[in-house]
């Protein structure tokens, strides 16, 4: 605690000043390591009434999710889900978000979906998905950054990804990550030339895919387990059912402006919906399968130590030490913090001034990953 108070406070000026408110790389990278400083340390679904809400017990996560009946609640958005598909673990799939390759398609099924910087200060998305089996088209995918990997492990959730950075191959080929590779070279969790496809609309690299279909054959061939750990608590915690979150002596978060410079997102408030819509590169982010913008409950700036680790550019992201954070929802902002252990396979968790758990708004949640240095380009009004 004391080492995140004191990461607090390194950012109160960058921070409490916006109170107020390139290219890509080939499909194989390897460039040469370097060196890195490392840190001191690291549709709602209603409620069956047939039987009393059971609950589960929680060994990290305060919060304690509900089953009744045949429905549980998901790790990804607290809402009641059928036990098939709560009880299974989820995938972890890395987005292109390079203009050229917009719209995505399938990212409109992500529970969670995680945004951070990689090269030249674009911006790469992962989606965790819990109903993903029956897509005919997921993408388009791009390669795997070590610390995408690190996001995942907090939700036990296979890793989806066409190829890799050199930093990730050490982790990629540790026994508690399960990933799913498109290319041979990757090493571990490569299935064979039986996940992904291309298609003839774009450019590569901008035009790989995988199915649902083609995703679980590649789980089966790889041998990987769709059951949660067994001491999996969740990393998220949700209000019950009928609640609200407690935003009380929050200011006012109806525009959120997270300060990637590249694609300019924006995510806008609608009050009659109570969602988060999502912009950038100048205008509506939509799910190519659906035609609709992308649209949330929740929004979270992370703030990480992170810096980049060569002269190519590529990022070094401290998903462990623990820091500020900002939660944004019904139009309101609230500071907090979050922590997570040691392990990598640990999940994270948020917390209020207070130091209670933070309960977020049932539905869907968007993660933005910000750079301790950058926190003087986040604005909000």
């Amino acid at each position: 605690m004391k080492k995140i108070l004191a990461f607090a406070f390194v950012l109160t000026m960058a921070v409490g000043l916006i109170a107020c408110g390139k290219k890509e790389e080939a499909p194989v990278e390897t460039p040469a390591p370097v060196e890195t400083p490392k840190p001191e340390a690291p549709a709602e679904t209603p409620v069956p009434k047939e039987e009393p809400a059971e609950e589960e017990e929680s060994a990290g996560n305060m919060w304690v999710r509900q089953t009744n009946g045949d429905q549980v609640q998901s790790y990804l958005t607290g809402e009641w889900v059928d036990k098939s598909v709560g009880d299974t673990r989820p995938i972890a799939y890395v987005f292109n978000n390079a203009q050229a390759a917009c719209p995505q398609t399938g990212i409109s099924r992500s529970g969670v979906i995680y945004e951070a910087p990689v090269e030249g200060y674009m911006t790469r998305l992962m989606g965790v998905m819990e109903e993903w089996q029956d897509l005919k088209k997921i993408g388009s995918v791009r390669s795997c950054r070590d610390y995408f990997v690190q996001f995942a492990l907090e939700f036990d959730a296979i890793y989806c990804h066409y190829g890799q950075a050199v930093y990730a191959l050490d982790l990629l080929s540790k026994d508690y990550v399960n990933n799913v590779s498109g290319l041979a070279s990757s090493g571990a969790g490569y299935p064979g030339d039986i996940v992904y496809y291309r298609t003839s609309d774009r450019k590569a690299p901008h035009n790989c895919y995988a199915s649902g279909e083609g995703i679980m054959k590649g789980i089966d061939k790889l041998g990987y387990s769709m059951d949660y750990d067994k001491e999996y608590t969740g990393k998220l915690g949700f209000v019950s059912e009928g609640e609200t979150a407690d935003m009380s002596g929050g200011q006012s978060g109806k525009v959120i402006k997270p300060g990637y410079p590249v694609n300019k997102p924006t995510f806008e408030y609608n009050e009659s919906d109570g969602l988060y819509y999502r912009s950038q590169y100048g205008g509506k982010q939509i799910d190519d399968m659906t035609g609709k913008q992308l649209a949330v409950k929740n929004v979270i700036l992370q703030y990480c130590y992170a810096d980049t680790r060569d002269a190519k550019g590529y990022w070094w992201v401290d998903s462990h030490t623990g820091g500020p954070m900002r939660y944004f929802s019904d139009g309101k902002v609230i500071e907090g913090t979050w922590e997570r252990g040691e392990d990598d396979t640990d999940s994270g968790h948020y917390y209020d001034q207070n130091g209670n758990e933070l309960l977020l708004n049932q539905g869907k949640t968007w993660i933005c990953i910000i750079s301790a240095t950058d926190a003087g380009e986040v604005h909000w009004e």
